[in-house]
């Protein structure tokens, strides 16, 4: 005989992976502790106390990026929030559309020509380019 269990998946919960860390704060943790590692073992131009007191900062940082979750959301979040605040800005700036090139030339345009403006307060009333105008001598 089989044994059937039902697995509840409405807890509104995340799975933890080892210590009571979710993934999420593994992958935020290994994030801070791999360049912590790289700097202590690859930094050898420097003392051992500079390389020790970098790694730990930076192991430290990750400590609170994985564990402090104010009102409820990790610190990665918070810090998105506070650079996009830093970078848009907080009030609108009206400015003018660029012009469109496609809007100066006249429709069924053939070239340059087609640009000659049309005098109005020419002699003989020919406005047009194409009339031809009487010659006063």
């Amino acid at each position: 005989m089989t044994r059937t269990h039902e697995v509840p998946n409405h807890l509104n919960v995340q799975d933890t992976l080892f210590l009571g860390l979710t993934a999420r704060q593994v992958a935020t943790f290994m994030a801070f502790a791999s360049p912590a590692y790289g700097i202590w073992d690859q930094l050898t131009v420097a003392p051992v106390t500079v390389r020790a007191t970098l790694a730990g900062l930076i192991v430290l940082a990750g400590i609170a990026f994985t564990l402090i979750q104010p009102g409820g959301r990790p610190l990665d979040e918070w810090a998105v929030a506070v650079f996009a605040y830093v970078v848009i800005p907080r009030r609108p700036r009206w400015c003018r559309p660029e012009a469109d090139p496609r809007e100066w030339c006249p429709n069924g345009s053939v070239g340059w020509a087609d640009l000659t403006p049309r005098l109005g307060w020419a002699r003989g009333g020919a406005s047009d380019p194409g009339e031809t105008e009487e010659k006063v001598s």
